[in-house]
Order: structure tokens, then C-alpha cells, then sequence
């Protein structure tokens, strides 16, 4: 097995221009593409062609309500239906081919805000796509 394991160990979320790494947990960023049927009468398999494609990303943050941190930069986006800029980098460093990362137009769609007695409030925020996702080489 390589020795190039996956391991996420500094990922960077920035969104709207706050970095909001120190705080995050956890990143995923999904990407999809519908499938649309292309089969006819006579066809004994169905058949599919790649149809428009979508994104969104995830990330669970650790809350935290002081001035500038994680709710007063995410609680105005989601209240006012706002579209900003978010950056995904999974792994740390300068940005090239070999260490993309991923920019585009957001919104929230999901913020839930609450917890488990005893445990440390965390917050599972979702991305959707507001336009195109750019992989940055450069």
C-alpha cells in the first residue's frame, strides 16, 4: 500500500471571506451529476446520458457565538438568504495541481442550531451550489 494515505489532518474552510478552519471538524463536498434515461422501446438495458451537474459541501463546526467566529458569520448568510464565496482545501498548502482547491458561489441550506446535554455544541452545516465549482491549481 502507498504510503500517500488520505489522511485530513489541516483542511481550510473559508466562507465569505471568514476562515473558518480552527473551528471545523469535518468537510465533504459532494459532487453529482443527474442521469437521465436515454432507453426506447427495444432496448433490453436501460441507458442513461450524464445530465446537469450539481455540488454542495458539508461541514461540521464546532459552535461558537463570540463576535466574528462561527454563528456571526454564518447566522447572517442563512437569515438573509445571501450568496457568498466559499473555498474547500482538503489538504494544506500552496495551491497547485497536486494541492487543489475547490471555489465557488454558496448558500446555506441547512443550519441547525442545538445539542446533546454534555457534549460540545457543534453545528452540521450545508452548502448548496449557487453557480459553477472551480477546481484551483494555481
Amino acid at each position: 500500500m502507498s504510503s500517500r494515505a488520505g489522511v485530513m489532518y489541516d483542511a481550510t474552510l473559508i466562507v465569505n471571506g471568514k476562515d473558518l478552519s480552527d473551528h471545523t471538524k469535518s468537510l465533504k463536498l459532494n459532487l453529482s451529476q443527474a442521469e437521465l434515461p436515454s432507453n426506447a422501446f427495444g432496448d433490453d438495458y436501460a441507458t442513461k446520458e450524464p445530465g446537469l451537474k450539481d455540488w454542495s459541501f458539508t461541514a461540521q463546526l464546532y459552535q461558537d457565538y463570540a463576535a466574528s467566529s462561527v454563528n456571526a458569520t454564518l447566522w447572517p448568510i442563512f437569515k438573509n438568504r445571501l450568496k457568498v464565496p466559499a473555498v474547500f482545501q482538503p489538504n494544506p498548502g500552496t495551491i497547485s495541481a497536486s494541492c487543489p482547491a475547490y471555489s465557488g458561489l454558496v448558500f446555506i441550506s441547512s443550519y441547525p442550531i442545538g445539542g446533546e446535554h454534555g457534549t460540545m455544541q457543534m453545528v452540521d452545516v450545508n452548502f448548496s451550489a449557487a453557480g459553477d465549482i472551480t477546481q484551483l491549481e494555481t
